[in-house]
């Protein structure tokens, strides 16, 4: 599976300069809360306050991003929707980061409240990070125990954001949590057999979202394999002498969840997360 050689130390600089800031942003995809969160996030962050931030919200299911806050919240975890495209949330992110650092070991006047974000790779980091700084992006200048690559933006005139170069993953992972993240393109495309990541996705949205399937694609038999031919014969996709073109199926399929074409999807629910014994 993926897996980047430079992600130790991406972690080695999270744990090296957490003692610079005040609270920790943790950007998740909102349709898939618990499978993008950083990987062992809490034994990395130590006591770090931090905010998890359900970035993509405006993808994933208005009611079951509300279920999601409830659920982080009665395990004393701030969490904040937000859309980085259009920009809703932020000012409550912001408000929280402050809110966040005050509650934390005493700031010094000295400097604005200092927050750091991290998360997986396409979860919006990058883009939540433009929306915070806005028209302030700017690179703040050097600070202490700060090495080359790394740069503080200003978001507010109280409020700084320490952004991190590398990519956080990790090889361990569940093989079901591996699936969601494939089909929500934080693995890259190359690693993986989209036609099997297709026909699970397929069955996922069978059972949580069948309406949503019959409305774009019509009836498709329950076996995905047939439902993807019925995809590329539907849709035109055809290999030379008429054959259909699955692979092609299972692309369409793929780019029309991931842009939310399908809808507003959720492939996780909190009891999923409290089954598997997690927070």
């Amino acid at each position: 599976m993926w897996y980047p050689s430079h992600v130790p130390e991406a972690y080695r600089q999270i744990r090296h300069n957490l003692r610079l800031v005040d609270v920790v942003l943790e950007i998740v995809d909102a349709r898939i809360p618990f499978a993008s969160r950083v990987p062992k996030v809490r034994s990395l962050l130590g006591q770090k306050r931090s905010i998890i931030a359900l970035n993509k919200a405006d993808l994933a299911d208005p009611q079951l991003t509300r279920m999601w806050i409830r659920h982080f919240e009665e395990h004393d975890l701030v969490a904040v929707a937000t859309d980085a495209r259009t920009g809703s949330g932020v000012a409550g992110l912001i408000s929280r980061a402050r809110q966040e650092s005050r509650s934390g070991v005493a700031t010094p006047k000295l400097r604005p409240y200092r927050a750091m974000a991290v998360g997986i790779p396409n979860v919006g980091k990058s883009s939540l990070l433009n929306r915070l700084a806005g028209r302030h992006m700017t690179r703040t200048g050097e600070r202490p125990g700060v090495t080359r690559g790394k740069q503080w933006i200003k978001v507010a005139e109280d409020l700084e954001l320490l952004d991190l170069p590398g990519v956080i993953w990790h090889e361990d992972a569940p093989e079901e949590v591996l699936d969601l993240l494939c089909m929500t393109g934080s693995i890259p495309d190359e690693a993986f057999d989209r036609q099997i990541i297709a026909s699970k996705l397929l069955l996922r949205l069978g059972r949580i979202a069948p309406a949503v399937l019959a409305g774009r694609f019509g009836d498709l038999p329950g076996e995905p394999s047939e439902a993807l031919v019925k995809i590329a014969l539907d849709r035109g996709l055809l290999l030379p002498g008429g054959r259909p073109d699955v692979e092609r199926a299972a692309r369409v399929l793929l780019a029309e969840f991931r842009s939310g074409r399908l809808g507003r999807i959720t492939l996780e629910t909190p009891q999923d997360a409290a089954e598997d014994g997690q927070v």
